[in-house]
């Protein structure tokens, strides 16, 4: 889950320090307080990708949401269904 996003930017100061050349944080749930999407869509990460299970008021580049609707659905049908 990310928050704030300051653990993400600890971690990605480390992470140039070992010259990597692309960052890509992946979570399940963004719920991105106060000004944490600004900051780490200025950062230089390359992309954030998380699920849609909490709705982003102002989406922003290089911040990606998938959709979780079809897993969802399949998830439900197959609970009607007793098909585990």
């Amino acid at each position: 889950m990310i928050i704030t996003g300051q653990r993400i930017l600890g971690i990605l100061a480390e992470l140039r320090k070992r010259d990597a050349e692309r960052i890509f944080v992946f979570a399940t749930h963004g719920l991105f307080i106060g000004d944490s999407l600004d900051i780490l869509s200025k950062s230089n990460i390359t992309e954030v990708i998380v699920t849609n299970s909490i709705e982003m008021q102002n989406p922003k580049p290089k911040i990606i949401q998938l959709s979780l609707a079809k897993l969802l659905a399949d998830t439900i049908q197959r609970i009607d269904l007793k098909n585990l």
